[in-house]
């Protein structure tokens, strides 16, 4: 099990570390930093975030470690954290922030020379971090790489979500470079996070895109690695996010002139993309295990009913984005 940081560093220290960067040894050896910053963005989550951290504290490392939980819900959910995770400091915030901007603030008060970031839903395997930090470490080529996304609560409901939102991420697909990586769980060196200027403040959703932009042809996903991802279980829930990711996705693509950012000048043939990303999803299923792909035929019109609100939420983004420039 990972050695976890447990001190609270004062605000000379942190700036001392900030200083020195990621390279160097500490100005006092008996503070001296962890190897990896977990940081968890939260909002809302009380019911699932203490599986995460319980998921983080059995990982199974040589690497050290410290654990940030940037809590914003207000909901007496840090308090919570506190007393049941007294290893885990916590940043409570006065007001909903977004994920990318929570990381953000999470990463300005780490200590570690690689920034581990998972999300507050999510149950990573005990080998995650070694082996995430084994494959970043394997080679010059690869400066950020994550794992494959598996269901933890599988349900009619909660697959439709999880082929919509991660088929490219699912466990059993082959490892290798791809052109984005989901930001529920993510490793880099605090080096290169550093270098990329960190997540978009200004998208709630998506910024996970923007990040992996600005790291092109450097991002490694391990198939062979697996965390189990909590999804949402209503419906009206799950077409609510969907509408959510989509509005986002159409406003990265034009603000980063991102693949359909043409569509920008003939928005409505944005509902024609169920009908384009359909088959896509189902393939990917499939290619990841046959059992799973013919489960997915069995939900296709769940499938197709959840990517008509992500093709309306991106029909919003670019409208907005449109009545903006007009």
């Amino acid at each position: 099990m990972g050695v976890v940081s447990t001190s609270s560093p004062t605000f000379e220290e942190e700036d001392q570390v900030a200083e020195r960067g990621s390279e160097g040894t500490h100005p006092n050896p008996a503070l001296k930093p962890p190897e990896v910053s977990f940081i968890v963005p939260c909002y809302r989550s009380g019911e699932t975030v203490e599986r995460t951290l319980n998921s983080i504290l059995e990982q199974v490392t040589s690497l050290s470690f410290e654990i940030l939980v940037v809590e914003s819900s207000g909901d007496g959910t840090a308090e919570s954290i506190r007393t049941r995770f007294p290893r885990v400091t916590v940043h409570a915030l006065s007001s909903r922030t977004n994920a990318g901007t929570a990381r953000n603030l999470g990463t300005a008060q780490a200590q570690g020379r690689y920034f581990a970031f998972l999300d507050a839903d999510v149950v990573p395997s005990p080998e995650w971090l070694e082996q995430l930090h084994s494959r970043l470490a394997s080679s010059s080529k690869i400066r950020l790489v994550s794992a494959a996304i598996a269901n933890g609560n599988p349900t009619v409901v909660s697959r439709s979500l999880h082929w919509i939102e991660f088929s490219h991420y699912l466990f059993g697909l082959p490892s290798g470079f791809r052109p984005a990586l989901s930001s529920s769980n993510l490793l880099i060196h605090r080096r290169d996070f550093q270098t990329t200027g960190g997540f978009d403040e200004s998208m709630d959703m998506a910024e996970d895109l923007a990040l992996s932009k600005r790291l092109t042809d450097c991002l490694y996903f391990d198939g062979s690695i697996m965390l189990m991802h909590y999804f949402r279980l209503d419906w009206r829930g799950v077409r609510a996010h969907l509408e959510s990711l989509g509005y986002w996705s159409g406003l990265y693509r034009l603000k980063f002139s991102g693949s359909g950012s043409w569509l920008r000048h003939l928005p409505l043939l944005s509902f024609g993309l169920p009908c384009f990303r359909l088959p896509k999803i189902v393939g990917r299923v499939f290619q990841s295990s046959p059992l799973q792909g013919l489960n997915a035929v069995a939900h296709l019109p769940l499938i197709l009913a959840g990517l008509f609100s992500w093709a309306k939420g991106f029909y919003s983004g670019i409208r907005v984005q449109r009545s903006h420039e007009e």
